[in-house]
């Protein structure tokens, strides 16, 4: 019978060294490649955090610049006899003298108010006109039969959101945008009819552009679950809408939902809702 030959110190080296330094060596390289891959997407989606975050804050910033400038149609002394000059107006010539001060009054708040974001404020009187910063028209009779001006107008003071608003100020062809209304009371006045402020779509969704965001979607909700602004963007509105139900539904959480990454937030100013979705980091 034949001796079994013995294995060469060579052979021998070569599995010691195989087995004892280049397997563990590999499966330490395996392992410290998904932890930096993990370490990676964690500072990405930190950065994104931060980005959204500055995002809402400028946001927040302005409406609440425009709810304040609404406000003070009313609790400015000077504001509030402007429009009880207008209403009180016995003449023709009294009347285009109180609207004319009216109109230097809008266009004062919209340049110093709400000029840095690129902001409008109109008045929709009582008596059925639309009060500009450059002109004053009437309205016509059906607009007390829009939907949107019966939620306007159930909401009183509150300022109710709305796309449909937008089409009372003279900004055709220049964009998208989005509005409020709210009602002029003070105190247990008369109401003088209502602060109108629109606002340019950029301003909520712009950011969903940017290529640090790798291209998501941002899109403004109301607080009853309307889509007011980023429309069929990157994703579908049902996407985005189903996607802000199960965000609700976690209580807020920032992060993975299926195939999307969702970051949101509630605005301090309003109970709207922004929504930033993008592909899984």
């Amino acid at each position: 019978m034949r001796k079994r030959p013995e294995p060469s110190i060579k052979n021998s080296m070569v599995k010691s060294i195989t087995f004892l330094v280049l397997l563990p060596l590999s499966a330490a390289l395996l392992v410290l490649c998904v932890l930096m891959q993990r370490s990676v997407s964690l500072g990405i989606m930190e950065a994104y955090q931060l980005m959204f975050d500055q995002n809402v804050r400028e946001i927040n910033s302005a409406v609440l610049q425009s709810t304040y400038a609404s406000s003070t149609m009313i609790t400015y002394t000077e504001n509030n006899q402007l429009l009880k000059d207008y209403y009180d107006a016995a003449t023709p010539y009294q009347k285009d003298i109180a609207s004319k001060r009216l109109r230097e009054m809008l266009l004062n708040c919209n340049v110093t108010n709400l000029g840095s974001f690129g902001g409008e404020m109109i008045l929709l009187t009582s008596d059925g006109h639309l009060i500009s910063s450059d002109k004053i028209v009437e309205v016509p009779g059906s607009l007390y039969e829009e939907e949107w001006y019966k939620k306007m107008e159930a909401g009183g003071r509150n300022p109710y959101w709305d796309p449909d608003i937008c089409r009372l100020f003279d900004r055709s062809g220049t964009g998208a945008y989005v509005a409020f209304g709210r009602a002029l009371v003070r105190y247990q006045e008369n109401q003088y009819g209502y602060a109108l402020v629109l606002f340019p779509d950029e301003l909520f969704v712009g950011e969903g552009n940017d290529p640090r965001y790798r291209k998501g979607a941002i899109a403004l909700f109301s607080s009853d679950g309307r889509i007011l602004a980023g429309e069929n963007q990157k994703f579908s509105n049902k996407t985005m809408a189903d996607l802000l139900e199960q965000w609700d539904a976690s209580g807020g959480r920032q992060g993975r939902y299926g195939d999307y990454y969702v970051m949101g937030a509630v605005l301090a100013s309003s109970q709207n809702r922004i929504l930033y979705v993008g592909n899984r980091h």
